[in-house]
């Protein structure tokens, strides 16, 4: 008999003894009574019957998820917050949660911010520009715009325009290395150094390099007055109108002081070591004075001058905004401005001093006074270098 379409049939079959699958013969095993098959039989039929994989998926996602405990931050967590942040006042998960809205709450309040400064008067906001163009290693940022509002470049000569334009186009370079290039440029562009104006060739030359210059010169001018106009400063009619008679004098007084203290600027201090005086005051050990050439003094003194000429530099009860005296101000710009040949001149003062100490050390008793002191010679030195120099030389 072959299997039948269905359990029942089966189940007929194998009561007769035997089952037919296609062709073959399937003898009922020995050991399996009709009883056994009977009921096998029927648990099979009742599963098929109630078998069903669409409702058996939807039961699992019907199914709920046992409700989570309402679960207490343990003891051990509270205390360890108590005493790790107790101070900040953070002691349970609640003051964290707080914290952090606090912090999303500054994070909103900062992004709606403006993004760009807000400045007290149109002259902090022209400086501020003005400081922009330069990479943030330059010192004399201030001293240079101060410098550049003082300028009257119609009163300029060709080379004067040539040179303040010359250093407002190469900021990645501080004044002192921009002008010694712009000497190199310039006596090779214009120069007529060993030209005959005898000679036809020459003169002709001459008369080019003339033209040149002031063509050149002509830009140069054109190109400060438009720098010059761009970080000026304007002033509000408000400013105009309440003119403070305190600063007018104040400015008179100290652009008087500033012409007779600049009179002796030939030389700034500088300081190599410090010590303590018998007082306990921390004072300077080792000094030289550092020289400055003409263009060095004339350049700081211009800046100087120009500071105590801006009103903006003043209280209201006419004193100098920072507490400075017109000699103290160009110390202090100078220092700043030639803090590179400073720093060169240090190095090589120290070392000399170390050299006169040694020397000193091998003199016999007696004659232990410093080796400058022996100097004799009837010769005015610009500064201790020098003389230290002469000394050692005798």
């Amino acid at each position: 008999m072959e299997i039948g379409n269905n359990t029942e049939d089966s189940f007929l079959s194998a009561v007769e003894g035997e089952i037919k699958v296609a062709d073959t013969v399937v003898e009922k095993p020995v050991d399996t009574t009709v009883e056994d098959v009977a009921e096998t039989t029927k648990e099979v039929v009742a599963a098929e019957s109630t078998f069903d994989p669409l409702a058996v998926d939807n039961n699992w996602r019907n199914q709920e998820e046992p409700e989570a405990e309402a679960a207490e931050a343990p003891k051990e967590i509270e205390t360890f917050l108590a005493d790790r942040f107790g101070n900040q006042g953070i002691k349970t998960p609640d003051d964290i949660t707080s914290l952090l809205d606090t912090v999303e709450s500054l994070k909103s309040q900062l992004a709606s911010k403006p993004t760009t400064p807000v400045f007290e008067n149109d002259a902090q906001a022209k400086l501020f520009e003005f400081a922009k163009q330069y990479d943030g290693t330059n010192g004399s940022i201030i001293a240079e715009f101060e410098h550049l509002q003082s300028l009257d470049v119609a009163s300029l000569s060709p080379k004067e325009k040539l040179l303040e334009a010359y250093v407002q186009e190469n900021k990645d370079m501080d004044r002192v290395k921009a002008k010694k290039l712009f000497e190199h440029e310039f006596k090779a562009k214009y120069g007529t150094d060993g030209l005959d104006s005898d000679i036809e060739e020459d003169a002709e030359t001459i008369e080019l390099k003339q033209i040149l210059l002031e063509r050149d010169s002509l830009n140069a001018g054109k190109k400060l007055v438009e720098v010059i106009s761009k970080f000026k400063p304007t002033i509000s009619q408000k400013e105009v109108v309440s003119v403070n008679p305190v600063i007018e004098k104040a400015i008179s007084e100290y652009s008087a002081k500033a012409e007779e203290e600049l009179k002796s600027l030939n030389a700034i201090e500088v300081v190599l070591s410090l010590k303590k005086d018998s007082t306990g005051r921390i004072v300077p050990e080792d000094t030289y004075n550092l020289g400055l050439d003409k263009d060095q003094i004339d350049y700081v003194s211009s800046l100087t001058k120009a500071h105590f000429t801006n009103k903006l530099n003043f209280t209201a009860d006419g004193k100098e905004i920072n507490g400075f005296s017109p000699k103290a101000l160009a110390v202090v710009l100078a220092k700043s401005i030639y803090h590179d040949d400073i720093v060169r001149a240090s190095v090589k003062r120290a070392v000399q001093l170390h050299e006169m100490r040694q020397i000193e050390s091998k003199q016999p008793k007696g004659q232990k006074a410093s080796v400058l002191a022996t100097e004799t010679r009837p010769v005015v030195h610009a500064n201790s270098e020098d003389a230290f120099l002469a000394a050692a030389s005798v």
